[in-house]
């Protein structure tokens, strides 16, 4: 992706994961890929794969926070996307918990 070479990368990517269901670094990245070309329901799928077999991999929390707030306008679920990114944290994200007092001070909470 770095070198611009997205269908590449999709490629690569894509038997990273069929190789490795579990490799949630293929998957985050092929999210990002995919949510760069406007496939969000697919981005958001990867996403939800890498958590559900690895339910602390933090860039997928992020990524899935992102994706919610900035593609999809959904502010609950990105809310608790960053939530979670921050509750595995080794050390709280300063950046992202500015995220998390913004969308709580927009959605009310």
């Amino acid at each position: 992706m770095a070198q611009g070479r997205d269908d590449a990368a999709r490629s690569a990517l894509t038997r990273a994961v069929d190789a490795n269901p579990r490799n949630c670094a293929a998957r985050t990245e092929l999210g990002v890929l995919l949510r760069r070309h406007g496939e969000f329901a697919a981005a958001e799928a990867q996403y939800r794969a890498c958590l559900q077999a690895v339910p602390d991999y933090q860039p997928a929390y992020l990524n899935l926070g992102i994706l919610y707030e900035l593609y999809l306008g959904r502010l609950e679920e990105a809310l608790e996307a960053y939530r979670g990114y921050q509750r595995i944290a080794a050390e709280p994200d300063a950046r992202v918990a500015g995220w998390v007092v913004d969308l709580e001070r927009r959605l009310g909470v």
